[in-house]
């Protein structure tokens, strides 16, 4: 047996390469150039489209896909279109996406011409949409003015104070009260409120700033009774709820806010599901109310029907010997 040389194996690949190129070479011409013309960019209220060109060596029937791919734009269904190419002919074409509005996030997108037919041929290029920037805002109501007591009910006369939490600064502001009674007033941001109505408020805010986009937001608190307070050996006032002192949300709202585990069912809808209460008497509980489990019906009326056909062949094996 000869020995492989390296020689050998370097003359076996040229020959090889030399046939591939002879072989590519004496094939048909049918070679297709795409082009696709944009902008690296597009920035508010700009439509996002391309443009596109495609040349034939020959003259032929294409079918052809223009399309863009954006991740959080809804995207829709690609198109095919068929056109005949006349040799050397330049076919032109477009394809829009949509218009860049407030709405639109920025992202990196993908337009791509795609030849189906009669060969598969792609050409992409990648673009990014501009879009004004969000930025986060927060309406916030406390019970001081430094907002370390945040909370979204509040004792009639009681004095509320309003703030903000923004991502960004000079921020402009509009905010409308919403009183019991719809009754709309006007306010800045921050600023302090006397609880005189029992009811429900809505605090509307639009905050906005040149270059990013428009932030539109509520809340809602709830104002209601001051509760009674018996006597100072029930409220020693020392930020910590004491139930064994006879302490609760009704002797001592000072320190035993609402929900508060404190042998007291106070039954305000705050959010806060009152341990203390039965779920018929506080609405922030009824969501955890147990749910038949189907699973257990569902076998029992299996049971109860298997049982029925047992029930019913035994009848009719009787009904047949008695014959």
């Amino acid at each position: 047996m000869q020995n492989f040389k390296l020689s050998d194996f370097k003359g076996a690949l040229l020959a090889i390469t030399s046939l591939l190129f002879w072989v590519t070479l004496l094939q048909p011409a049918n070679a297709i150039t795409l082009d696709i013309e944009m902008k690296g960019s597009f920035n508010l209220n700009d439509y996002v489209y391309f443009n596109y060109t495609i040349i034939s060596e020959k003259s032929q029937q294409i079918t052809h896909i223009p399309y863009i791919f954006c991740p959080v734009v809804p995207l829709p269904m690609q198109k095919r279109i068929s056109v005949y190419l006349k040799k050397d002919t330049p076919y032109t074409g477009s394809y829009l996406l949509a218009k860049v509005t407030e709405n639109l996030e920025s992202q990196e997108c993908r337009a791509t011409l795609s030849i189906m037919e009669p060969v598969i041929q792609t050409v992409e290029k990648n673009f990014t949409i501009e879009s004004v920037p969000a930025f986060s805002f927060e309406i916030l109501t406390c019970r001081d003015t430094n907002c370390q007591d945040r909370t979204r009910v509040f004792n009639k006369d009681e004095i509320i104070f309003f703030d903000f939490d923004s991502s960004i600064t000079d921020v402009l502001i509009i905010a409308n009260l919403s009183k019991p009674g719809k009754q709309y007033t006007k306010i800045n941001l921050p600023t302090t409120v006397l609880a005189d109505q029992l009811g429900t408020y809505r605090l509307y805010a639009t905050a906005s700033k040149n270059g990013y986009k428009t932030v539109n937001t509520r809340i809602d608190f709830a104002v209601i009774e001051r509760p009674e307070i018996h006597s100072a050996s029930q409220c020693n006032t020392n930020n910590e709820c004491e139930p064994g002192l006879g302490e609760n949300y009704k002797t001592c709202p000072q320190d035993c806010h609402s929900g508060s585990k404190d042998n007291y069912c106070d039954g305000i809808r705050d959010g806060i599901c009152d341990s203390d209460c039965l779920a018929e008497k506080d609405m922030d509980c009824r969501k955890k109310l147990p749910v038949p489990n189907m699973i257990w019906i569902v076998i029992g009326v299996g049971v109860i029907i298997l049982l029925s056909l047992m029930y019913w062949k035994s009848k009719k094996g009787s009904a047949s010997r008695g014959y």
